[in-house]
Parts: structure tokens; sequence; C-alpha cells
């Protein structure tokens, strides 16, 4: 039988009073596991005050929009990345190291990125975009030719 710790007594405290969302049965007495504190700006979906107002931002964008600039952050090399405002080598890299990126909230999810940055990116120029997407259709047409 395992010694009752103070550890043990608070953690189960905080989780029977709903201080600390998780899995009691992940909350050994050892303490190696670690558990979620509820924030006053995440609600029970868990979403942050930023990731809604990424949501948010990302909606306003046509469908178009959304999905061309997500083919250019899951497709485009290193160099076509740092084309876009504000965005470093340190920023580009967790980019590449996140794909691949399902939606453009998922963004500020990326350590570096947070709304100020996002915003650039979802601003980033459309013709840039486009004649990305004509170069790279007119690459894959000249292999075929081969």
């Amino acid at each position: 039988m395992k010694p009752v710790t103070t550890f043990t007594i608070v953690t189960a405290f905080a989780l029977a009073s709903g201080l600390y969302a998780g899995d009691p049965a992940m909350c050994g007495a050892a303490g190696t596991a670690k558990a979620t504190p509820i924030h006053a700006d995440q609600p029970s979906g868990g979403k942050s005050s930023v990731q809604r107002s990424a949501e948010e931002f990302a909606a306003q964008l046509a469908p178009e929009r959304q999905s061309d600039l997500l083919i250019l952050l899951n497709e485009a090399d290193e160099a076509r990345l740092l084309t876009i405002d504000g965005i470093a080598a340190t920023r580009v890299a967790a980019i590449i190291a996140a794909r691949p990126i399902g939606s453009l909230s998922e963004l500020v999810a990326i350590k570096g990125i947070g709304l100020t940055t996002f915003k650039r990116i979802l601003a980033h120029d459309q013709h840039t975009i486009e004649s990305a997407a004509v170069d790279a259709t007119a690459g894959m047409e000249s292999q075929t030719k081969r």
C-alpha cells in the first residue's frame, strides 16, 4: 500500500474542486504527471483567446484565399516562406517543422507566431501566392514534357 503524501491530498483536492482539468488517474503519488490549470481565458472548449481571435481573422478570408495560404505554408521552401513580411528564419523553421498545417488558425500555436505575425501572414500579397502557384504548375508541365 502506498503512503498518502501531501502531494496526493492536494492533487485530489484540486481535481475534486475543479481547480485543475485533467485525468485523475494520471496523478500519482510521485507527482510525475502534471495537471493542466484552467485559465479564465479558456472556456470549456479549451481554446485560448489568441486561438479564437486567429479563427475569427481566418474566417474573414475567402475559402480560395485560405486554401492558397495553406498550400504556401505547407509546400513552399524556406526561401519562399522568407518572402512573407515578418517571417524570419527561425519562424520559417518552426512552420516547416509544424507541417502539415491543417488550418490557418493552427499557426498561432507555433512558437514565435502571435496574432501580429499571423495577421501579416494572412495579408501576404495575393499576387505573389498566385504567381508561385503558376510557377509550380509550369515546372510540373515542363517535367512531364521531357
